[in-house]
């Protein structure tokens, strides 16, 4: 048992979070399409309970279509960022602006449903790839095959001959 305990708490986390996810309240709002142009000035998130701040003061910007890898030491707060970047936790301060939009006037549900983001604790359930990248979402084959071009997992797929 002691040995599977790391294993089973994360995928504890992983329940918890897509549960938490599950429950949101829908929201409405205009639909729009993100481009991807990002704009992150002296943002900061702060957790209940830490005295320190998880994420203190980043600024950077990256145009539609730029790279930006997020490496540092655990606590760095790489994955206080990115959920930051989908709205899944709130500034404490600073601003954030996907395309020119500042993401705390955008519903959460509709910047998140355009985003797609690998956690620290990824989980894939006992299914087939399909539905893991699917999650209930309706998608033609070409979409599928598309966003495996993107991520550049076709050619793994077609190579596996379960494609």
């Amino acid at each position: 048992i002691l040995a599977k305990w790391p294993h089973m708490v994360s995928q504890m986390r992983s329940i918890e979070h897509v549960l938490s996810l599950a429950t949101e309240p829908q929201q409405h709002g205009e639909a729009f399409a993100l481009e991807g142009a990002l704009s992150v000035q002296q943002a900061s998130v702060h957790y209940p309970g830490h005295a320190l701040p998880a994420l203190a003061e980043a600024s950077f910007s990256l145009k539609a279509g730029e790279k930006l890898a997020l490496v540092g030491a655990s606590g760095a707060g790489k994955t206080s960022l990115l959920k930051a970047l989908s709205a899944e936790v709130t500034l404490a301060s600073g601003l954030i602006r996907w395309d020119e939009r500042d993401i705390s006037h955008v519903p959460s549900s509709l910047l998140r449903a355009q985003m797609g983001i690998v956690d620290q604790y990824p989980f894939f359930f006992a299914r087939s790839l399909r539905d893991n990248m699917l999650m209930g979402i309706e998608r033609s084959d070409d979409a599928i095959w598309d966003a495996l071009a993107l991520t550049g997992m076709d050619e793994y797929v077609k190579a596996s001959g379960r494609g």
